[in-house]
């Protein structure tokens, strides 16, 4: 999870990193007394925003799908933590599960 955030954010400061190395490569010719238009922020801030859209989008194409399967959540066994799990829900375990919330 924490990989997913430091790449979202990292593709949303990669339009104003471009514009930074742009500015740096071009403001070298340039005198003391020329001042930069403000309107490239507002198209830096939408393409960073797009990008990190388009890469929630891929994010989420691109995570196993869990159709056919149940979750078991975590539980105590024998006082033994067994974590969560997904199980074909066509198992026995999936099958108990099914059947105990039905009991409730």
């Amino acid at each position: 999870m924490t990989i997913r955030i430091l790449i979202q954010i990292g593709l949303f400061l990669t339009p104003f990193l471009v514009y930074a190395a742009m500015r740096t490569i071009l403001d070298r010719d340039r005198s003391d007394d020329h001042i930069p238009p403000p309107w490239p922020l507002q198209g830096l801030a939408l393409g960073g925003a797009a990008l990190a859209l388009a890469a929630q989008f891929v994010f989420v194409l691109t995570q196993p799908s869990h159709r056919d399967e149940v979750y078991i959540p975590p539980r105590m066994v024998d006082g033994q933590l067994q974590p969560g799990k997904y199980v074909p829900a066509e198992s026995d375990e999936a099958k108990a599960r099914r059947a105990g919330e039905t009991a409730r």
